[in-house]
């Protein structure tokens, strides 16, 4: 049968009664409380603006080891799994994420170095060569808690959510002892797994990125974006149902339901 189609706010609406229901549910579904970011990364808070993300600041209390005995990809959603378990266990009920990134070479974790010496090992082992950088990430959606609200040996025990980890492929440039002591001494790479930052100075070293440059950064933006909880926490905060930008619980048309 025809299609009772009609223009508002200059788009074509197909089914005005689908339009009503999506519009009373905008106008009537309530805001929740900002997604809490478990970590005092400015590159995470960045990634998140730029997404447009309501989120609130508030890292974990301790950063968790590494778990022994697990490959990058696991290691890395274990450590964001407890910080995030961390943080809900203190603000129960509220939506948590967390992250952790990981730079690999030759199998060997490189996390954050201790000094400049450190720092100057790590870029003299990576410069010319390709690595892996995982990041790992794991969301609580509003409601979900900490089972006991503790952690052991920095996995979480208990709790609800869910979890993902993306690898990317990085490609350094040759780097001459001075260009290693020049950019070691902008200060940059001592709060950065690697001792190097893609957004930053570092990127002047850097040939390729194989994969989500975000990734690298230390939020996986697309596969964040692509995982449905996520998606459904930014449209509460925002007061707005999942069905009007996603499409997921939207109200059926008859006339086009199989």
């Amino acid at each position: 049968m025809p299609r009772d189609n009609r223009v508002v706010d200059n788009r074509v609406v197909d089914n005005p009664a689908i339009e009503q229901a999506n519009s009373t549910a905008q106008q009537s579904a309530p805001a929740v409380a900002p997604l809490l970011l478990a970590s005092a990364s400015p590159r995470r808070r960045e990634i998140l603006s730029l997404l447009g993300v309501p989120f609130e600041v508030c890292p974990a209390a301790n950063e968790p080891p590494p778990p022994a005995g697990l490959t990058p990809a696991e290691a890395a959603v274990a450590v964001a799994r407890a910080k995030a378990e961390q943080v809900a266990a203190v603000h129960s009920g509220r939506a948590v994420l967390g992250a952790d990134t990981m730079v690999v070479l030759d199998n060997r974790l490189l996390g954050k170095p201790r000094d400049a010496a450190d720092a100057k090992a790590m870029l003299r082992a990576l410069q010319g060569r390709e690595h892996e950088v995982v990041t790992g990430v794991w969301l609580i959606a509003a409601g979900g808690r900490a089972a006991n609200g503790r952690a052991v040996d920095g996995r979480a025990v208990g709790g609800r959510g869910h979890g993902f980890a993306d690898t990317a492929r990085v490609t350094f440039l040759p780097m001459s002892e001075e260009d290693i002591n020049v950019y070691i001494a902008t200060g940059e790479p001592m709060d950065k797994a690697g001792a190097y930052g893609v957004q930053g100075v570092g990127g002047r070293y850097i040939a390729r990125v194989d994969g989500d440059f975000y990734t690298v950064m230390g939020l996986p933006a697309q596969k964040l974006l692509e995982m449905r909880e996520f998606g459904d926490i930014i449209f509460k905060c925002k007061g707005l149902p999942p069905s009007l930008e996603t499409g997921r619980n939207a109200v059926i048309d008859p006339e086009t339901q199989e």
